[in-house]
């Protein structure tokens, strides 16, 4: 793997299909490396590697001093596709909470999505000729949640804290994978970041097995829909009553 090292990086790390970190690599097989690089004193940037060494993302995460501890305020996302083109940029205000979304074409923008609070604000999009700037009216290029608050009240009447993270002290947030085909129907569900908490992991699976999804599937350029991945995430906090 032709991987480059620099006085400032730190080691690679193995990566899951997901890009979550992996410790047992003999249950969970690396599909990417990840290698944090500290560029200054207040922007740090984490890159992801394929197998053969090509760059896959990147991420950069803007930094303040408060007090005694450095915060996080801004971050940027850039994800590559196998031939090394563009296929999508995020850039969220953390302070705002706001992010702007931007979809690529074998390199080529032509979307622009803006969301507040993880809810749509506005966006546009280049017509599948090259000639018009249309308006969206939603975040079609990714599978839509309808039913957002239906979820939230049937973690909060059926999720239970697993008491031995409860003893312990232990809180994070799981990130759910959701395969939906192209009828909105969910197909597949995982988790992301299964080595975080193993028990709020079967916990989370355990709840959502029997949840009603309800999604708008993604939309292609032409406004066909197709198969995406949705990803969902489940915070367990010790203030929540589960």
């Amino acid at each position: 793997m032709a991987f480059i090292q620099n006085a400032n990086c730190q080691e690679l790390v193995p990566l899951n299909a997901h890009k979550f970190s992996i410790k047992d690599t003999l249950k969970y097989k690396p599909s990417f490396y990840g290698q944090i690089t500290e560029d200054s004193d207040s922007l740090y940037s984490f890159k992801t590697f394929d197998t053969l060494g090509n760059l896959s993302s990147i991420s950069r995460t803007w930094l303040v001093k408060e007090k005694k501890h450095k915060v996080p305020v801004k971050t940027q996302s850039v994800s590559f596709s196998n031939s090394g083109d563009t296929l999508q940029m995020s850039v969220i205000d953390l302070l705002e909470q706001n992010e702007r979304i931007f979809h690529y074409d074998e390199g080529v923008i032509f979307s622009e999505v803006y969301r507040e609070k993880s809810y749509f604000i506005s966006g546009w999009e280049i017509s599948p000729e090259g000639n018009k700037k249309l308006s969206l009216d939603e975040h079609r290029f990714t599978p839509r949640l309808m039913n957002i608050d239906e979820l939230g009240i049937w973690l909060r009447e059926n999720m239970k804290y697993p008491k031995l993270a409860r003893r312990k002290g232990i809180e994070g947030t799981i990130y759910m994978i959701l395969t939906v085909d192209s009828e909105g129907n969910v197909k597949e569900m995982e988790v992301g970041n299964p080595e975080f908490e193993p028990l709020f992991a079967t916990e989370a699976l355990r709840v959502l097995a029997n949840f009603e999804w309800d999604f708008e599937p993604k939309e292609d350029r032409l406004g066909n829909p197709v198969e995406g991945i949705a990803v969902q995430p489940i915070l367990f906090k010790m203030s929540n009553l589960f």
